[in-house]
C-alpha cells in the first residue's frame, strides 16, 4: 500500500512538473496564438467587470485571491460546456492552458497599476 501511494505521489509530482514546464509557444501551438490572447483578454474583462460590480475588491493582487470571492477557474470560459478553445485537448494539456492563462493573469494583477493595463 505504501509503495502504491508513493508511486501515485511521484506520478502527480511528475505530471505537475511537466505541466509547469510548457512554454507560451507550446501553449500557442496547442490552442493558437489568437485564441490564447482572446482568452486572456476575456479573463481580464471578466475580472474588471466583477470589480466594477463590487463582487471582487479592486485591491486583489493574486489570482489565487480571486477564489475568496468567485470561482476564478471560470474566468475565460474554461468551465463552459463546449469551450472550443480547449475542446479536443487531452486533460493534461487543458490544465496546462488553464495554468498558463492563470499565471499571466497573476502577473498582471501583481504589476503596478494593473487596472489600467
Amino acid at each position: 500500500m505504501m509503495v502504491t501511494l508513493e508511486l501515485m505521489d511521484l506520478k502527480t509530482k511528475t505530471s505537475k512538473m511537466k505541466t509547469m514546464n510548457r512554454s507560451k509557444v507550446e501553449i500557442q501551438r496547442m490552442i493558437g496564438a489568437l485564441n490564447l490572447e482572446k482568452t486572456i483578454m476575456r479573463m481580464k474583462y471578466e475580472i474588471l467587470r466583477d470589480i466594477a460590480d463590487g463582487i471582487v475588491p479592486a485591491d486583489v493582487m493574486h489570482f489565487g485571491d480571486l477564489h475568496d470571492y468567485v470561482d476564478a477557474n471560470e474566468y475565460g470560459g474554461f468551465c463552459e460546456d463546449g469551450n472550443r478553445i480547449v475542446d479536443g485537448l487531452p486533460a493534461d494539456q487543458r490544465i496546462d492552458v488553464l495554468n498558463h492563462c492563470q499565471d499571466v493573469i497573476d502577473f498582471w494583477l501583481k504589476s503596478p497599476n494593473w487596472f489600467i493595463k
